[in-house]
């Protein structure tokens, strides 16, 4: 049993980090070097906001390091990707069978979300499960309700190459993934650079491996006494996808991409949850398909990852035939019901 006997991050070396990153700003001529600091110096305001539960607006993206014409690839690549899976939607059928009602509400403790996620880094990948167990040791994972929208986040510090994560949960079966997910950044994130992490963390597309992980690690806690929660939470997985498209990707399609130039991105804005979720609907899909290659032998998934370090994510997606995506999409959901109903009926009627 690992000891997660801390409830918030080690504020004194978040402090200690604070410091050092000032005084190298102070030091840095290097106009280039200059700005990733000051947006690491940024990362790390964030961090100390939430541990105190400052409530601020928050603007994720410091305008010189994100140009117009990142900007203008990521819009222009929802712009073309949208109308085209809109058009495509009819393939997916898995919202005909959604259950409407589950049960086994079953709580985690902060322990066993802990080891859980452990156990399944230390099958999937030994580098995560090392670099997890140290996010632990030295108390740069958070559990608790902060000032967030969102159930987690996670925060890399490229000059410390220390990673931060906090799971802002209730510790139901819908939480459970949150870390896992987490670590899904954290993993593509570890030793890289400012300029390599920062052109990640801002892409359309950051969120393809993490719901990748996400949906492995709901694979294997199937395989555990806590089958029923997988299933639960998976089911959940598909509500969330049903409700991002009908709601998010349809605002993106009518209004987003116009006023998204003109935002910013500053994350208090309607502009920037709708992009952003519109974004993530694709990711999600992504992830399944994904899913369906590695659960088949392919190990695709990391010519994405490369993709998208080098910033050549969008391209490589232009590759992908749409039509597979979405009946790969499809199998995963069968293989789903298939495998739920090898374990039994676990979900509560419709009455």
């Amino acid at each position: 049993m690992t000891l997660v006997s801390f409830m918030k991050w080690d504020i004194n070396s978040l402090k200690e980090k604070e410091v050092t990153l000032k005084n190298e700003i102070l030091k840095c001529s290097d106009a280039n070097r200059l700005k990733y600091l000051k947006l690491e110096l940024e990362n790390i305001y964030f961090l100390l906001d939430q541990y105190y539960n400052k409530k601020r607006v928050y603007d994720v993206m410091l305008e010189s390091v994100i140009s117009k014409e990142n900007i203008s690839k990521k819009v222009a690549f929802f712009e073309r990707i949208l109308p085209a899976l809109t058009d495509k939607m009819v393939i997916l059928d898995y919202r005909k069978h959604l259950p409407r009602y589950l049960f086994d509400f079953r709580k985690f403790d902060n322990e066993k979300i802990v080891d859980l996620t452990l156990e399944f880094f230390r099958q999937f990948s030994q580098e995560a499960y090392e670099c997890l167990n140290e996010i632990v040791k030295f108390k740069h994972l958070n559990f608790g309700e902060m000032n967030t929208v969102i159930n987690g986040f996670s925060s890399y510090l490229p000059s410390f190459n220390s990673s931060y994560i906090n799971v802002a949960c209730n510790k139901y079966f819908k939480d459970i993934s949150c870390l896992a997910h987490e670590m899904g950044h954290i993993q593509i994130s570890m030793n890289e650079n400012a300029a390599t992490y920062n052109n990640m963390v801002y892409s359309g597309l950051v969120e393809v491996y993490p719901y990748f992980i996400e949906l492995m690690f709901l694979d294997y806690l199937k395989t555990t006494k806590y089958y029923k929660s997988a299933f639960n939470a998976e089911a959940q997985f598909y509500e969330n996808l049903s409700v991002t498209y009908e709601y998010n990707v349809g605002k993106f399609l009518k209004c987003g991409s116009i006023k998204y130039m003109n935002d910013k991105y500053v994350n208090s804005s309607d502009e920037f949850t709708s992009s952003d979720l519109a974004g993530r609907f694709i990711s999600q899909i992504l992830a399944y398909y994904f899913k369906y290659l590695y659960r088949n032998g392919s190990s695709e998934i990391l010519k994405f990852v490369d993709a998208l370090k080098k910033g050549n994510e969008y391209d490589y997606f232009y590759t992908l035939n749409l039509d597979d995506i979405l009946l790969a999409f499809n199998e995963e959901v069968n293989f789903y019901y298939k495998d739920l109903n090898n374990k039994g009926k676990i979900l509560k009627k419709v009455l």
